[in-house]
């Protein structure tokens, strides 16, 4: 099942009437998750007292940070000829965890991988630079693994020269040790569903 999620944060002062000084600032994460015509919505709100103005400021800054971090792991399944796989995957939904990817992972347990979600069906690019780890890059595209590449490590400081592209458009990927997709049967045509 395609899931995405879109996140909203807000922070809003609240002051007596008259003064200008505010008493609290609220910090609002709000995480929407969408799937399948259903819309599931988690808001996580701080209240940070103002006794000092770096301390609120803190505090508010600490709340969003925590609030609307990633939506935290999820189990991707994958059906193969002699059964069920399943990884553990945190999930990289947003630009700057995409870009980060694995890089500076020294090891990756073998029942674990990272989870690209995107919303649309489209070509990818991937960079091992900064990856220590080669890597198996499962390429799924409406719920069918497309492609399977194993990707090796970019010593190259040039960060162009370490980019690597997926051939067949797709609305999901997950990276995991190399060899792990080959050790546990997952080939082109195995169905994926993340879980929760």
């Amino acid at each position: 099942m395609l899931q995405w999620w879109r996140r909203s944060t807000s922070v809003t002062a609240a002051t007596i009437p008259g003064r200008s000084t505010p008493i609290a600032v609220t910090a609002t994460c709000t995480c929407a998750r969408y799937g399948r015509g259903r819309r599931a919505v988690n808001a996580v709100t701080y209240r940070c007292p103002v006794r000092a103005p770096r301390r609120t400021l803190a505090c508010a800054l600490a709340a969003l940070l925590a609030g609307c971090g990633s939506p935290g792991t999820r189990s991707v399944t994958f059906s193969t000829a002699s059964g069920q796989v399943r990884l553990q995957a945190a999930v990289a939904d947003e630009p700057h965890e995409r870009a980060r990817g694995l890089m500076g992972r020294a090891s990756l347990p073998s029942d674990e991988g990272l989870l690209f979600l995107w919303p649309d069906v489209g070509e990818r690019t991937f960079t091992m630079a900064g990856t220590l780890i080669p890597l198996d890059v499962i390429v799924v595209r409406n719920g069918v693994v497309v492609q399977i590449l194993t990707l090796e490590p970019c010593e190259d400081s040039d960060w162009a020269s370490c980019l690597r592209s997926v051939t067949v458009p797709a609305d999901m990927v997950v990276e995991a040790n190399a060899g792990a997709a080959a050790d546990s049967g997952i080939e082109v045509g195995s169905r994926a569903r993340v879980g929760s």
